[in-house]
């Protein structure tokens, strides 16, 4: 079970309709990550909850005044992933910046559109002259114009866009533990010996999703501490293919051959496609580099960062290699997505200038990173989350010589089919095309990322742009209330990428808002866990 599934039961799922099963995944889950904890406890608790029925007359003025014409208010505004160096993206769990993939495939006009995320929106309400939209620091807050508000009858309504639905719990539960069968039979120490109740496993599973095995690691740690073991593990699994699945296991779960597991399991699963090349995967680029550039890693957040970029030969040769500073401000960012060529062709050149070669020289070009240290998040002191002071990092940009087979630049391997979501991108592309038309035109970072926020049935609240600050890392939640709709509490994020008429691309970050009850159950929680706090505190 990992957030976006916690998030998923929490907004769409009924608790009573759970299995013991999925109950106790999220259970584990939640134990372990700071952002599910107060979100599954509330809704843990708002299930406890008798609802009464509605008053009859109650129903009979609601229709009554739904009725009534609807007076215009103001607009508000959004954002979500942020991206840098060139095609790196703000990482939110890891706090760093590195490359953001997608199964997105770019719309064509009207009829399909490109994507990720969205939800649904009945009636659009127009600013009017009199009525000014709210400033907020950092942000610029788009509105239809005075005339659409005068005569609102000339626009269409703006289409509804739901949050994005991934592979259902059965199909994503039975890769798991598929995952967790062929780990145990590559580590019986998995399910053979006697329990340990002190310990936990951390393991890590990688393979195709035809079901064939390509690489498990497996790791002890502290009980209900497995955080550097889980970031250990991780690293050995490839990045470059396909979804990445976090979920947990209790002590004595059940696998397929009819063994259990000694301890608790906290489990991460990479699921690549079909044609994945693991001569050319970034776990192989990680090797290949070892610890010859270790003197260059950095504490993930410095502004100093370095990055390294390389061209390797087709035996794993390091034939060019540069190290330079990560932050630049005369370089230009971009959002890069997986399967896109032209976001191949931009970072096979950003790789080709730093290294004075020939762009056609190159086939699978692609991002990773060398790490040491723990990649859990820690509090900031300030309501946020920042990278462990141990995680050191090196951003590492890498170029394969062409094949012969290949027909030019391949951004990464993407293409696996687990994972994908429903979203309606052509509904998304009606969003940003009235309400951030310079999205397709405006690229400049400077100016902010175009951002949509929704409401939790996908009508639109707010459009606008977000800037954010590469050094500091936190919650989406935060920066958006922040920046764009104060007081809007958001649980649900994805990036879009469409294409107008005109065949002008924006990369645009859709967010929805969490539901009034579950926003008021998850401030009792966090009432509830801060005087919790205060009151172990004083008895230290």
């Amino acid at each position: 079970m990992n957030c976006q599934d916690i998030f998923r039961l929490v907004d769409t799922g009924s608790f009573a309709g759970l299995s013991e099963t999925q109950r106790q995944d999220a259970d584990a889950h939640a134990r372990t990550c700071p952002h599910c904890a107060p979100v599954w406890g509330a809704h843990t608790r708002l299930a406890q909850q008798r609802i009464p029925a509605m008053p009859v007359e109650f129903a009979a003025r609601v229709r009554t005044l739904a009725a009534l014409p609807r007076p215009a208010t103001g607009a508000r505004t959004w954002r979500r992933l942020t991206v840098v160096g060139c095609v790196v993206a703000l990482a939110a769990a890891a706090s760093l910046l590195v490359v953001h993939q997608s199964d997105t495939e770019v719309a064509e006009p009207e009829p399909v559109v490109t994507l990720v995320t969205a939800e649904p929106n009945p009636t659009m309400t127009l600013s009017t002259a009199e009525e000014p939209t709210p400033e907020v620091a950092g942000a610029t807050v788009m509105t239809e114009s005075p005339v659409s508000a005068v005569t609102p009858n000339t626009l269409p309504p703006l289409p509804l866009l739901p949050a994005p639905v991934y592979e259902s719990d059965v199909q994503r539960n039975a890769r798991i533990d598929q995952a967790l069968q062929k780990a145990a039979e590559q580590h019986p120490e998995l399910v053979e010996g006697p329990d340990l109740d002190d310990m936990s496993f951390a393991v890590g599973v990688a393979m195709r999703e035809d079901g064939v095995l390509l690489s498990t690691a497996v790791k002890l740690a502290p009980r209900g501490n497995p955080g550097e073991a889980m970031s250990e593990v991780e690293r050995t699994l490839p990045k470059d293919g396909g979804g990445m699945s976090h979920t947990s296991r209790a002590q004595h779960y059940l696998l397929l051959d009819g063994r259990t597991l000694r301890a608790s399991t906290s489990l991460v699963v990479s699921i690549m496609p079909l044609n994945y090349d693991v001569t050319r995967s970034n776990v192989r680029v990680l090797q290949i580099l070892g610890d010859q550039y270790a003197d260059q890693l950095m504490p993930a957040s410095s502004p100093d960062l370095k990055r390294l970029t390389v061209f390797l030969s087709e035996d794993g040769s390091i034939t060019h290699a540069k190290v330079d500073n990560y932050f630049s401000p005369t370089e230009s960012h971009k959002m890069l997505i997986g399967g896109d060529p032209n976001d191949a062709i931009f970072l096979a050149q950003k790789i080709a200038d730093r290294l004075g070669i020939d762009i056609t020289e190159m086939g699978v070009v692609g991002a990773t990173s060398l790490e040491r240290g723990s990649t859990a998040l820690i509090p900031d002191g300030n309501g946020g989350w920042k990278p462990d002071p141990s995680l050191r990092r090196l951003p590492v940009y890498y170029a394969w010589a062409r094949r012969a087979s290949d027909a030019g630049p391949t951004f990464m391997q993407s293409g696996s089919t687990s994972n994908r979501s429903t979203l309606d991108v052509s509904a998304a592309l009606r969003i940003v095309e009235r309400m951030i038309p310079d999205a397709f035109t405006v690229k400049d970072t400077a100016a902010g990322e175009p951002t949509v926020v929704l409401t939790a049935n996908g009508e639109v609240i707010a459009a606008g742009r977000v800037k954010h600050d590469p050094n500091v890392s936190k919650p989406e939640d935060t920066v958006l209330q922040e920046q764009l709709v104060p007081g809007v509490r958001t649980n649900s994020f994805s990036n879009v990428r469409v294409k107008n008429n005109l065949g002008e691309v924006a990369d645009v970050s859709f967010a929805w808002e969490m539901p009034e009850e579950m926003q008021a159950a998850m401030k009792k929680a966090e009432a509830e866990w801060a005087a919790a706090q205060a009151v172990k505190a004083g008895a230290q």
